[in-house]
């Protein structure tokens, strides 16, 4: 059956085309075509990627830096790391799991740069993660409902999200 390579999304009234058998086999399929991956997938998807703002718009923040990192993008994302990356991040909405999510393809770019300041950078970042992560859920419940209050409910019902799957649980 096509269950797993079809999705029904029903907020967006459509479907979702995935399954990573799939996902290969059309890729494969572009190359024996001639196809070129990078310009007519890969480019398209970091285009519209650049014209979302990348700390608020839930997909960018999960996936942008993914995308670039396999299409060997590594200055466009040494430039979203950033002396407010946790601050922007967290005002965006964006879980937790997310923000570090990002920090490890941070570090991967950053070893093989060399950048000295984006290094000391990160490491300093990564500090403040690692010195927050019990208080940021403690206090999970508290910061929904400001991110609600201020910048709406579905941001907020976003950022517990990945996928209609849950990112995290909340004890009330």
């Amino acid at each position: 059956t096509l269950r797993p390579v079809l999705k029904i999304n029903l907020s967006d009234s459509g479907f979702i085309i995935y399954h990573e058998s799939f996902r290969r086999y059309i890729l494969e399929k572009l190359k024996d075509d001639g196809i070129s991956v990078e310009h007519r997938i890969y480019t398209p998807i970091i285009s519209w990627f650049n014209h979302k703002d990348f700390f608020t718009y839930n997909k960018s923040f999960k996936h942008f830096l993914k995308i670039l990192l396999l299409n060997k993008k590594y200055d466009k994302i040494l430039s979203l790391l950033d002396e407010k990356y946790v601050i922007k991040s967290i005002l965006g909405g964006n879980a937790w799991h997310f923000i570090d999510a990002n920090m490890q393809i941070f570090k991967q770019v950053i070893s093989s740069s060399r950048k000295l300041d984006k290094f000391i950078l990160f490491n300093e970042l990564h500090k403040v993660i690692a010195s927050t992560y019990d208080s940021y859920y403690d206090l999970l419940p508290y910061y929904l409902e400001c991110i609600g209050y201020q910048k709406g409910y579905e941001l907020a019902l976003e950022s517990l999200l990945n996928n209609n799957h849950p990112t995290t649980t909340i004890n009330c």
